[in-house]
This record gives structure tokens, C-alpha cells and sequence, in this order.
């Protein structure tokens, strides 16, 4: 592979790698004001992301490459992108994780609230022969 095209896949490559942090800061910023559709999204928008990157990846592993001290300093600053990307997904899976433990807690609290009111409230009474039996006491 030629060096110009070698350098505009790698330069291809970092403009992914850049727009795959943008994405996470947003990931961090959606899962801060609890907005879980657009997290979502966001996410989804970062596989296609990935999946551009790994197409990159097969061209550029598919050819002998050539050496530049330009590609080379874009390499290593595609390699720091990527700690930081790691850093902000690991702080954005604690976030989320939080987030699913509340929603886990919610929808508990929600159950016991339709059990109170299926069983409780809106019960029919049981009656035998004009006389009221309470069946709830002691429970």
C-alpha cells in the first residue's frame, strides 16, 4: 500500500476514533440527566462507529505498511483516544449500572403498589351467609 493512501485510511481511523469520544462524552452527559432514549441511541450510533473502524482495521491489516513519522504520531494519538474512550465507558457502565439498580427498585416498589391495590383495595369482600369474614388479620 502506497504511503498517501495508507495515511488517509490512518487519518480516516482517527477522525472515527475522535467522533467514538465525542460520542461517549455524550453517553456520559445522557446518563447524567437520566435520558436513557437518547443514551440509547447514542449507543447504537457508536456500533456503527465501531464497525467503520474495524473495516479500517481489515484494509489497513490486510497490506504490508509503510513507515512515516507522521503516521506514526497519528498512531500513537489513536492509541491515547482509545485510553480515554476506555476510561469514559468504564465511568459510564458504573452510571448505568446505578441507573439500572434504581429502575430495578422502581419497578419493585411499583409491583408491591399493584399487589396492595389488587389485594387490598379493589379485593371482594368475603362474604357467607350475610357475615364478614376477615382474612387479612393476623397475615
Amino acid at each position: 500500500m502506497e504511503l498517501k493512501r495508507y495515511e488517509s485510511y490512518i487519518f480516516e481511523k482517527l477522525e472515527k476514533v475522535d467522533s467514538m469520544y465525542r460520542n461517549a462524552k455524550r453517553q456520559a452527559e445522557a446518563l447524567s440527566k437520566k435520558d436513557t432514549q437518547k443514551f440509547l441511541l447514542l449507543v447504537q450510533k457508536r456500533e456503527v462507529i465501531i464497525k467503520d473502524i474495524e473495516n479500517i482495521d481489515n484494509v489497513l491489516n490486510s497490506n504490508e505498511l509503510p513507515k512515516s513519522l507522521k503516521c506514526e504520531s497519528v498512531l500513537k494519538e489513536i492509541n491515547e483516544k482509545y485510553k480515554k474512550i476506555k476510561e469514559l465507558n468504564d465511568d459510564n457502565m458504573d452510571i448505568a449500572n446505578k441507573l439500572k439498580i434504581d429502575f430495578e427498585k422502581r419497578i419493585h416498589l411499583m409491583k408491591l403498589n399493584k399487589d396492595a391495590m389488587d389485594k387490598g383495595y379493589n379485593a371482594q369482600a368475603q362474604y357467607v351467609k350475610g357475615a364478614y369474614f376477615d382474612k387479612k388479620i393476623g397475615k
